[in-house]
Order: structure tokens, then C-alpha cells, then sequence
């Protein structure tokens, strides 16, 4: 986890995923967000999906996918998220 580039976030409220990767990034955030059917855990599809077609997932709202050189990436991927995610 020394080269993150990638985190998939709730705007304005969580970090769901990060990664090395986009891919990897959004295979850790299906892992966390909640799928349609209320349970935790969803499909790397479905979260594709809502990156890609900008529609809001029905229990997270917008998400979106950000990169280490965006102005709100020290917002969302401090020290907490990446301390989380590395132990997960």
C-alpha cells in the first residue's frame, strides 16, 4: 500500500476504498459499501457502475474515484483511512 493513487470516496462524508491501482481501489471499496440490498458488500460491477454512469448508489449517495493528485485527496486519504485500510 506504499503507492496509493486511488481512493473511491463518499463525497463529502467517507473513504470506501484504496489502492495502487483503479482496479484495486474499487475492489476494496465493494468489500465496504453497502449493495442495493442492505447488506455490506457488493459487487465490483455494481461499483463500477456507479462511478461510471455518475448514478447514486441508493445507501451511499454520489461516490466518486479520486486520485493522489486531486486538492480534496488529503480530506478523504489521511492518516486514519490509510492506517484502516493497510490493516484490513
Amino acid at each position: 500500500m506504499n503507492n496509493i493513487k486511488y481512493a473511491v470516496i463518499q463525497i463529502g462524508y467517507a473513504t470506501y476504498g484504496i489502492g495502487d491501482t483503479r482496479k484495486n481501489a474499487i475492489s476494496e471499496a465493494a468489500k465496504w459499501l453497502t449493495g442495493e440490498d442492505g447488506r455490506q458488500g457488493t459487487t465490483v460491477e455494481q461499483v463500477g457502475k456507479w462511478l461510471s454512469e455518475h448514478e447514486n448508489s441508493k445507501f451511499h449517495g454520489d461516490i466518486d474515484i479520486i486520485t493522489n493528485d486531486n486538492d480534496v485527496w488529503d480530506t478523504y486519504v489521511d492518516n486514519d483511512a490509510l492506517s484502516f485500510f493497510t490493516n484490513h
